[in-house]
């Protein structure tokens, strides 16, 4: 078959790992959600709840034309089933890299809104597994590690003044209580929760008071609830943390992981029975990024995975992160660049020898970082699912920091290799953001090859 594409006329690749692709109406989809909420928070508007249910049923419906094909292609749920009834849950890994979707005290979007996977895909990727593959919702969990976490949970603990600790599991459901603030997992369980007909065998709600309230269940003990796990406490509890080797390590010989993601110790029955391991389902947003170019499927695992609070040098020793005290801030303890700058811990600078010489250890850099973890993670036979959140991919700024701009592109990518996945994104991002923006061509308002958006194209 020949396709005529950005590229020019080409055959269907047929050779390399299968992808399943879909370019849906963004405006159809989670567009404009935040205000829709904020209406439905702050003003009871039920219209307002219903408008976001059909926008995310549009989106289950188009997510479909994606995800039927690769599971036709890869028999992926004959492979989940069996994980499945080992008692492995569909660990949903979404990018929450500056959790602030809701605002706290508007409840309208925050700056995270232009960061994270919006929870409004996540609520119809969790539903087409539901519907489609026959998994249950008490059979999938949430996890993060993302770096902002616990300094915004200390953020609104302060808030509160007084009035209860948030926990970082409420930031990630973006309700605890009469409190919003945060990400907005728990609105994503409502909408589950009212397309189930509210079974009460298989309720998506069941869990969330154990997030707010930050009651820790192993995913092996969790047999009714769909939990909420913040993957970066670890030092908290013993034996939450297992060190994994690294395969060929360059940056890592061995990093410490949540046994959420990576299950108990080999030969430990009870730990195992607890920590069975999980699947894998990592749902990135796709963005632009400072130093990796863009940010896709291998960083949202190769940097998402890191524990911000692991410390097997002791309390608040963090082994990956700064400072080191109660709420850590940056991944600092994971090399992004080639030379890394030996700090001392009492002044924040970079170290000198006895010459006046910078201390410096060469490394593989943020590539060796990221793949390191991957290895790591694959070592443990885990399997993994990639769905890629593009319907608005983020250009300019990915961190939440500074405000990104939303691109309504409409893309859903899936595939079971990280790599064969990043490199069509990343082919996506190049040659048709030169080919809509780029010296001497159209802008998108006027392109004809950027306008008119098909309702849903699979490719």
């Amino acid at each position: 078959m020949i396709v005529d594409s950005p590229m020019g006329s080409r055959p269907v690749d047929r050779d390399g790992p299968p992808l399943g692709v879909v370019r849906m109406d963004p405006r159809r989809s989670y567009a404009d959600i935040g205000g829709l909420l904020q209406r439905y928070i702050n003003e009871s508007d039920r219209r307002a709840w219903e408008e976001i249910k059909a926008r995310i049923d549009y989106t289950y419906d188009k997510v479909d034309l994606a995800l039927a094909p690769l599971a036709s292609a890869t028999r992926l749920g004959e492979a989940l089933a069996s994980r499945v009834q080992q008692g492995q849950k569909l660990l949903f890994k979404p990018n929450l890299v500056w959790p602030t979707v809701i605002d706290a005290q508007t409840r309208g979007p925050d700056r995270g809104s232009t960061t994270c996977t919006e929870w409004a895909f996540m609520a119809a990727l969790m539903r087409w597994f539901h519907d489609k593959l026959g998994i249950r919702y008490h059979q999938m969990a949430v996890g993060e590690a993302a770096t902002a976490i616990p300094s915004v949970a200390a953020q609104y603990t302060a808030l509160r003044a007084g009035s209860g600790p948030i926990t970082p599991e409420a930031v990630i459901e973006g309700r605890s209580g009469d409190f919003y603030g945060g990400w907005g997992f728990y609105f994503a369980r409502q909408y589950l929760a009212e397309s189930t007909g509210g079974a009460r065998a298989d309720d998506p709600m069941a869990g969330h008071a154990e997030s707010a309230d930050g009651t820790y269940i192993p995913p092996g003990h969790a047999h009714d609830k769909l939990m909420v796990y913040d993957l970066n406490r670890i030092f908290d509890e013993p034996g939450k943390g297992r060190r994994v080797p690294v395969p060929d390590g360059v940056n890592f010989p061995s990093i410490t992981l949540h046994k959420v993601v990576v299950g108990g110790t080999p030969g430990d029955a009870e730990d195992l029975e607890a920590y069975p391991g999980c699947v894998l389902v990592n749902v990135p947003k796709l963005k632009v990024h400072a130093i990796a170019l863009f940010t896709n499927v291998i960083k949202n695992l190769g940097i998402g995975l890191y524990p911000m609070q692991a410390a097997e040098r002791g309390h608040a020793e963090w082994d990956y992160s700064t400072p080191h005290n109660a709420t850590p801030a940056m991944k600092a303890g994971l090399p992004h660049e080639i030379w890394v700058s030996d700090i001392e811990r009492a002044t924040g600078l970079p170290r000198r020898d006895r010459h006046g010489k910078y201390v410096v250890t060469r490394t593989g850099g943020i590539n060796a970082t990221m793949i390191d973890i991957i290895q790591a993670v694959k070592s443990q036979g885990i399997f993994m699912v990639h769905v890629v959140d593009g319907i608005e991919a983020i250009n300019l700024e990915h961190t939440g920091i500074l405000p990104g701009t939303k691109e309504p592109e409409g893309l859903v990518v899936a595939g079971l290799d990280p790599v064969a996945t990043d490199l069509l994104c990343a082919r996506y991002m190049c040659t048709w953001a030169s080919r809509c923006t780029g010296p001497g061509s159209p802008t998108r308002s006027t392109s004809p090859a950027c306008t008119g958006w098909p309702s849903a194209t699979p490719i």
